[in-house]
C-alpha cells in the first residue's frame, strides 16, 4: 500500500471514530451516565468484582482518575465499593442490582444510536465490515 493510501485510510478511520463518538454522546441529549462511566459499569458486570486498578487500566487512565469516574456511579448506588479485609487500601467494585438495570438501558441506547451510525451499509458491507474489524482487532491482540 503506498503512503498516501495509507494515508487517506488513516484519515478515514479517525473521522469515522469521530463520527461514532458524536453519536455514542446524543448529540447534546442529556444522558444520565457518560460513555467511559456505562463502559466501567458494563467492564464490572463482565469481570464480577474487578479492582479500581483493573477498571482503570481498562480504560487506559489513572487509578485516581478512575477513581473519579466511579464515584458519580457509587454516589449514585449503581456499583458498590468492597474493600479488602487484609488491605483496606485494595478497593474492588461490584454492579449494583440497579447498576444491572442502568447498563441494560445503556446498551439499548448504544445499539439503536450504532444503528444510527451503520444504517447507510448493506447487509454485505455490514458482513465485510465486521471481517475487517475482526481482522484488526485480532491482529492487535498480544
Amino acid at each position: 500500500m503506498s503512503e498516501q493510501s495509507e494515508n487517506k485510510l488513516i484519515s478515514l478511520i479517525f473521522t469515522a471514530t469521530r463520527l461514532i463518538r458524536e453519536h455514542m454522546t446524543g448529540h447534546g441529549k442529556a444522558n444520565p451516565f457518560s460513555m467511559a462511566q456505562l463502559k466501567i459499569l458494563a467492564f464490572v458486570a463482565e469481570k464480577g468484582t474487578p479492582t479500581m486498578k483493573e477498571v482503570a487500566n481498562f480504560l487506559y487512565i489513572t487509578s485516581p482518575s478512575a477513581t473519579a469516574i466511579t464515584n458519580r456511579l457509587v454516589g449514585a448506588e449503581e456499583l458498590e465499593r468492597i474493600y479488602g479485609k487484609e488491605d483496606r487500601r485494595i478497593v474492588r467494585l461490584k454492579l449494583t442490582k440497579k447498576g444491572g438495570k442502568t447498563l441494560a438501558e445503556g446498551q439499548k441506547v448504544v445499539i439503536a444510536r450504532m444503528g444510527k451510525v451503520i444504517k447507510g451499509l448493506n447487509e454485505k458491507e455490514m458482513e465485510d465490515l465486521a471481517i475487517i474489524l475482526t481482522k484488526i482487532i485480532n491482529s492487535n491482540n498480544h
